[in-house]
C-alpha cells in the first residue's frame, strides 16, 4: 500500500512529544508499505529527502515566522490562507506519488488532509492526541469528566478564556484580556472546519480510548460515519547502553544513588505542577536525600529542597533523563489524551506514578507498572511519592510490570499490526466502492 502521513511538525523540529511519537509510528510502517510519504505541512524550511522507502517532504508554511515562538505558530497555522495552500500542495503530491490513504497526524493539517484526499477520493484518516481540536483553553475539564452541555463561543469568552488567564498567571490589564479573548475566538473559529472534517473522516484513531470518549460526548465524531479505534503510541526501544547511560547522566546530574523522580513536560495548570510541588514539600520532608527535577518549559524557580529546575531539554536528553530517574510522575490536571513521557517511562521501564484521567489509567495499572491518585490531589500524590521513594522493591516491581506492558499492549507488533489492518480494511471498502 501507498500512505501518506501528515503532520505539522516533524523530527528534529519538533515542539512536543506528539513528533516524536510520528516518528516511531513512520519506523514502524515503513518496512510494510509499497510508499510512505511524511508530509510536514509547518517547518521552518522547505526540503525533502528520502531514508528508504520513505520520502519526506517539509513546507513551510505562510506567515511563519524565522523564529516563531508559540503563538506565532498558531497564527500561521490557523488560517484559511494555510489551509487552501498546503491543501493543493497536498493535493500535487498525492497524486504524483499515487497514495491510496492519507493519515493526519496532527491538528493544525487536518482540514488540508481531508480536502486533499477527499478531491482524490482516497480514505481520509485522523488521529486525536490531544484536547486542541475540542477547545484550544479546555479549562472545564480540569474539574469535569466530559465537555459540560453549554458549551459554546459565548461561555468562552464570558468564562472559560478569563478562568484559563487567571489560572496562568497573564496580564490583567483589560487591553491584554481583550486581545486574548479575540485570539480564543479566531481558534474557535478555526476549529469549526476541523469540527467538520472529524465527522467526515473515514476513520478516526484515538491514542487513548478516553479521548474518543471526549469527543464522541462533544458530538464530534460520527460512529455511523467513521471507524473508531483506539491505538497506543509506539514506546521507545531501550538503547543497547541503556545503564551506561543512566550513569554517565547521574554521575553529570550530581545524584549519586539519591532516588530520584522525573516530571517531563512544560509548567502548566492542565499539567499539574503545582499539585506536584506540593506534594513535594511534603514527601521530601520525609526523604530530604531526594530528588526532584522538573524538566520542560516555563518552570518556576526551584522553592523546594532537593528541587532541581533543568529547562527545556533536546529528546535525546529527555531519554536519558528518563533513563537516570527512578520514578517518572505525571500529575496532569487536564485531560492528557496519552502522556508521551509515561510511554517512555514504559517503554525505558521505569515505573510511574499517574493520575486518574483521560487516557493514564489505560497505560498506568495501578499496582502492576505504577500507581494512581486522583487529579489535583496534593496529598495523595504525596503519599504515593513516598511509597516509592522509600521501597526499591516495588519500584523494581513496578518496573517489571512495565517491561511486561511493553511486551503486550504497547508491543511494536500490536501497534503496528492495529494500523495496517485498519489501513487494508479502507482500501478494500474503498475499492469496493469504487468497483459500484
Amino acid at each position: 500500500m501507498r500512505v501518506a502521513l501528515v503532520s505539522d511538525h516533524f523530527p528534529p523540529n519538533a515542539v512536543g512529544g506528539a513528533e516524536w511519537s510520528i516518528s516511531a509510528l513512520v519506523d514502524l510502517l515503513a518496512p510494510h508499505t509499497e510508499r510512505l510519504l511524511v508530509l510536514v505541512a509547518a517547518d521552518s524550511v522547505e526540503k525533502e529527502e528520502t531514508r528508504g522507502s520513505v520520502r519526506i517532504v517539509r513546507f513551510r508554511p505562510p506567515f511563519l515566522p524565522a523564529t516563531a515562538n508559540s503563538q506565532h505558530r498558531a497564527r500561521a497555522l490557523s488560517n484559511p490562507w494555510f489551509t487552501l495552500r498546503t491543501a493543493v500542495r497536498l493535493r500535487r503530491l498525492l497524486r504524483e506519488e499515487k497514495i491510496e490513504l492519507v493519515h493526519a497526524q496532527s491538528h493544525g493539517v487536518l482540514p488540508a488532509a481531508y480536502i486533499a484526499a477527499h478531491r482524490l477520493g482516497v480514505p481520509a484518516v485522523a488521529t486525536l492526541r490531544d484536547t486542541r481540536t475540542l477547545c484550544e483553553p479546555a479549562i472545564c475539564l480540569h474539574e469535569h469528566a466530559h465537555v459540560p452541555s453549554d458549551c459554546g463561543h459565548a461561555k468562552l469568552r464570558r468564562e472559560c478564556v478569563d478562568r484559563f488567564l487567571d489560572a496562568t498567571h497573564a496580564p490583567t490589564g483589560r487591553l491584554s484580556r481583550l486581545r486574548r479573548k479575540a485570539h480564543f475566538s479566531w481558534l474557535w473559529a478555526d476549529n469549526r472546519p476541523r469540527w467538520w472534517c472529524l465527522r467526515r473522516c473515514d476513520a478516526v484513531i484515538g491514542v487513548s480510548q478516553a479521548i474518543l470518549d471526549l469527543y464522541r460526548h462533544r458530538g464530534l465524531l460520527d460512529a455511523e460515519r467513521s471507524r473508531l479505534v483506539s491505538i497506543p503510541t509506539p514506546p521507545p526501544t531501550p538503547p543497547a547502553d541503556a545503564a551506561a547511560r543512566r550513569k554517565r547522566t547521574r554521575a553529570r546530574l550530581g545524584l549519586g544513588e539519591a532516588p530520584t523522580v522525573l516530571y517531563l513536560g512544560k509548567h502548566s495548570p492542565g499539567k499539574g505542577t503545582e499539585t506536584l510541588r506540593r506534594a513535594w514539600r511534603q514527601a521530601v520532608a520525609r526523604f530530604p536525600d531526594a530528588r526532584l527535577l522538573l524538566a520542560g518549559a516555563g518552570h518556576p524557580p526551584e522553592d523546594a529542597p532537593g528541587l532541581r529546575v533543568l529547562g527545556p531539554v533536546p529528546h535525546e536528553e529527555a531519554m536519558d533523563l528518563t533513563l537516570a530517574a527512578d520514578l517518572v510522575v505525571s500529575p496532569s490536571i487536564g485531560p492528557e489524551a496519552l502522556s508521551r513521557s509515561l510511554v517512555e517511562a514504559a517503554g525505558l521501564g521505569v515505573p510511574v506514578i499517574g493520575t486518574r484521567t483521560g487516557g493514564t489509567a489505560e497505560i498506568v495499572r495501578d499496582g502492576l507498572t505504577g500507581l494512581l491518585v486522583e487529579r489535583g490531589d496534593s496529598a495523595a500524590l504525596a503519599s504515593a511519592l513516598e511509597a516509592l521513594l522509600c521501597d526499591p522493591a516495588a519500584r523494581a516491581r513496578l518496573a517489571a510490570g512495565q517491561r511486561q506492558l511493553v511486551s503486550g499492549t504497547l508491543s511494536a507488533a500490536s501497534i503496528r499490526g492495529a494500523h495496517l489492518d485498519l489501513y487494508r480494511e479502507l482500501l478494500r471498502e474503498s475499492s469496493g466502492a469504487e468497483g459500484n
